[in-house]
């Protein structure tokens, strides 16, 4: 934990409740008018067990395994890639675009 060395233990710990308050209120505030993008960000901070820790447990084994796609390099859960594409392992995104560039050059 950082040190905040002009507060004491309890005034920290009243400090830490009143800014997350603040920011679930901020959040609701977003979400209301449709933006999630400081959300997002504040997202990727959490570690992915926190993350997963908040799904619903039925939901956990979707997201045990990470891909990473061989053309960008990203990585994605198995529903999200394309396997043994040309002997690439491929997000759809990356396959949709090489299936793409194939019809153009080739007509197929």
């Amino acid at each position: 934990m950082k040190w905040y060395p002009y507060l004491c233990s309890v005034t920290l710990k009243h400090y830490i409740m009143n800014l997350i308050e603040r920011v679930v209120e901020q959040i609701k505030s977003d979400l209301l008018s449709g933006d999630v993008t400081a959300l997002e960000e504040l997202l990727s901070f959490v570690p992915r067990e926190n993350l997963l820790g908040y799904l619903p447990e039925e939901e956990w084994e979707k997201y045990e395994n990470e891909y990473m796609c061989d053309n960008c390099g990203g990585g994605f859960i198995r529903e999200e890639m394309a396997f043994d594409v040309n002997d690439q392992d491929l997000c759809k995104n990356c396959n949709a675009g090489i299936q793409h560039e194939n019809f153009m050059k080739f007509g197929r």
